[in-house]
């Protein structure tokens, strides 16, 4: 609740001088942002929250915030940005980031939940959740997704404590700083792969299945030159017998479309792969099962993880939660070796005998999944 001091401020805020950037923002009110859904992914209207409905200028200052190196830490010189890289599909490609392999940020506005354990709900929530968060944590403390003192940092910026007076009307809160980044990063849609223009090739020809031949009407010059083949229809068919070996339609199954199903290719559920599976003591359980609340934890949660999504693959290597497949081809190995064996490993997740040619096919089809990089760029 804003104090009367904040109500005054917030009246005053219209006879203050303001910096450049707000007084552009305030000096086009009829200005728009247009964000194009590529091809292949749902609307993304019913996934937006009403109590955070998109508006300019709040995307305006979410895209400021997501780059900005100066208020996110106590030192500066880190932003959203160091560790969601736009030109690695909003991943760092760092093996081993504080124990955890950075997530995409592309396409988050259809994530359920967010973090690899599911901890956090509403994407408002990435950088802060409590009011203690504002507190710095104890030397020492194991890293947390979480920056102490970005409020006080942000109230002490001149230009942010207008900026945010001139979008919610209140000086920089918990609140309003999560409104502004999740607007921002709800726009980071990016689609329109080959399957995607595949798929819409099959419906052009009223099709009532796929074919190889519309992966060869839906690839173009620089689809090859990134999968790396140069006849086309050659590149048609082995994408055409991944897609068939994805979704279990040939004699040798490999359970991918058990949980990478829909438009995101994830079912946004949890499972234990046995991905860096070791022995813990009581209290100390890893995966999902540890950020839940007394009453739902559930023993086939330890050690359990988020399905990721498996657009831009290509762009977002190292692999896994805590990175340590360092190539696709690791990944797909691990999947068909069965995980790692542990009483929690998802029963779903069986050993597949896949031979090199299907293997090959499989990993295609999972790289025409990447589609066209997310089309905003950073603010100048």
């Amino acid at each position: 609740p804003l104090t009367e001091k904040d109500r005054a401020a917030a009246r005053a805020a219209a006879a203050l001088p303001l910096p450049p950037g707000a007084a552009a923002m305030l000096a086009e009110p009829k200005a728009v942002v247009k964000v194009k859904v590529p091809a292949g992914l749902d609307n993304p209207r019913p996934f937006l929250p009403s109590s955070n409905p998109p508006t300019l200028h709040k995307w305006e200052l979410g895209r400021r915030l997501f780059y900005d190196k100066k208020w996110l830490t106590d030192s500066a010189g880190e932003s959203c940005a160091s560790c969601h890289d736009s030109h690695t599909g909003f991943a760092d490609n760092a093996r081993d980031h504080y124990g955890l392999n950075t997530p995409t940020l592309v396409n988050c506005v259809y994530n359920g939940r967010q973090f690899w354990d599911g901890r956090a709900g509403a994407l408002e929530e990435v950088i802060q959740r409590t009011m203690d968060d504002e507190i710095a944590p104890t030397k020492g403390a194991p890293f947390r997704h979480v920056w102490s003192g970005v409020v006080g940092r942000l109230r002490a910026r001149y230009e942010y404590k207008h900026l945010f007076l001139s979008v919610f009307g209140t000086p920089p809160t918990q609140d309003a700083l999560g409104k502004a980044l999740a607007t921002y990063l709800r726009t980071l849609l990016a689609g329109d792969s080959v399957h995607d223009r595949a798929l819409t090739a099959q419906a052009a020809d009223h099709a009532p299945g796929l074919k190889a031949a519309h992966y060869e009407k839906a690839l173009e010059s620089d689809d090859l030159k990134a999968l790396k083949i140069d006849d086309k229809a050659d590149a048609a068919r082995k994408i055409y017998r991944g897609y068939r070996l994805f979704n279990d339609l040939e004699e040798h199954k490999t359970g991918c479309i058990l949980c990478h199903g829909g438009r995101e290719f994830t079912d946004g559920r949890f499972h234990n792969l046995g991905v860096g599976f070791k022995k813990f003591d009581p209290g100390e359980e890893p995966g999902r099962f540890a950020s839940l609340p007394v009453g739902e934890k559930e023993g086939r949660l330890i050690g359990a993880y988020k399905t990721p999504t498996l657009r831009g693959l290509s762009r977002t290597a190292p692999y896994f939660h805590d990175g340590s497949a360092a190539t696709l081809e690791e990944a797909v190995q691990f999947h068909t070796d069965g995980g790692q064996r542990n009483e929690y490993l998802d029963p779903e997740l069986q050993k597949r005998d896949l031979p090199a040619p299907e293997r090959e096919a499989l990993i295609l089809f999972l790289r025409a999944l990447d589609g066209k990089d997310v089309g905003l760029p950073p603010p100048e």
